[in-house]
């Protein structure tokens, strides 16, 4: 059997990366750390270790594994460039044996160029990481760009406080998405997880002392790609900011809700709450209110859905457009 272990450089652990063994007791080994076990000391001292039988030695951690593999010799060859180790590659045999010199050469000559191999593949997902990395805050700074420059041409604050706090929502509400992204390690954002961040960030930053206002989230943990999650974000935090500021303007108690649900292949989202209810007349078309502008450009242009806001039961505002596939 040859096994590759890789290491890890934050946690100095060994990580199995490839193997030809099948059975899961091998495949779920714990990883080691740097100077444990033979591979461990052979990353540590940087240099081949070969033993003759694992079965019958005292530093090697798993030989009730290798027993029942059928594991007898190991040569343990570092995998290293100009010096710096990044691996180890475990090269086993069924019987003991020892490894003669040409064999050990080859060895070497073989985690050498695996070792190149796998730098190489390392600088190039570092690029593609550092690129898509750049393209991502080229379209938030824009994006922060276009809403600061809504503000100017439409709104009228009272003070330059007021006009701070509303740029930092919106931008807080963008930074929520990216810090999503970074702890699940993926290319998908919970809409969930996104309007109870948004929720939770107005119920610290927004909701004056004195007033008590619910928040929750519930229906389907639908997941979203960057460019979408980030316009739903902004499209939630105007929504649910709104609602606090003018709908509990009067009043101290209540509640502001989200629910997420698909039907027919539309995602719809809505938000509700139970203050003061809208005029009779009222519009978002024509409303001057900043945010639903801001909400009906971004519902029109960047997800192509519509939105509506009406006094049902509650007020009720209703984002509604084709689910990415």
């Amino acid at each position: 059997i040859c096994t590759v272990l890789l290491l890890d450089d934050n946690k100095q652990e060994l990580v199995i990366k490839a193997t030809q063994a099948k059975s899961k007791a091998y495949l779920t080994k714990p990883n080691l750390n740097i100077g444990q076990s033979v591979a461990g000391r052979a990353v540590k001292e940087n240099q081949v270790i070969i033993i003759s039988d694992v079965r019958e030695c005292e530093e090697y951690r798993y030989a009730d594994i290798a027993a029942e593999e059928g594991l007898a010799s190991l040569a343990c060859v570092p995998l290293k460039v100009k010096n710096k180790v990044l691996g180890v590659l475990n090269c086993y045999t069924e019987k003991p044996r020892m490894f003669p010199p040409e064999e050990i050469a080859t060895l070497e000559a073989l985690a050498n160029q695996a070792a190149i191999a796998i730098e190489h593949a390392k600088l190039m997902v570092r690029s593609a990481i550092l690129q898509e990395m750049h393209h991502r805050l080229k379209n938030n700074l824009q994006q922060i760009a276009s809403l600061l420059r809504l503000q100017l041409h439409y709104s009228k604050y009272n003070s330059v406080e007021e006009a701070v706090n509303d740029s930092l929502g919106r931008i807080s509400a963008m930074a929520a998405v990216h810090e999503l992204l970074s702890r699940d390690d993926l290319d998908l954002v919970s809409v969930k997880k996104v309007a109870a961040s948004i929720l939770h960030h107005t119920q610290q930053g927004f909701i004056p002392p004195g007033k008590t206002i619910r928040t929750s989230v519930s229906g389907e943990d639908v997941m979203l790609p960057l460019k979408e999650a980030t316009s739903v974000a902004l499209v939630l935090n105007e929504l649910i900011q709104n609602a606090v500021k003018h709908g509990f303007a009067s009043i101290d108690n209540g509640e502001v809700s989200v629910t997420v649900e698909t039907t027919d292949g539309l995602l719809e989202i809505t938000v509700q709450n139970d203050g003061a209810p809208l005029p009779d007349d009222f519009s978002p078309v024509t409303s001057q209110n900043m945010g639903l502008r801001i909400v009906d450009t971004l519902v029109r242009d960047s997800l192509n859905g519509r939105f509506t806001l009406e006094n049902k039961d509650r007020i009720t505002a209703t984002v509604a457009f084709p689910r990415p596939m």
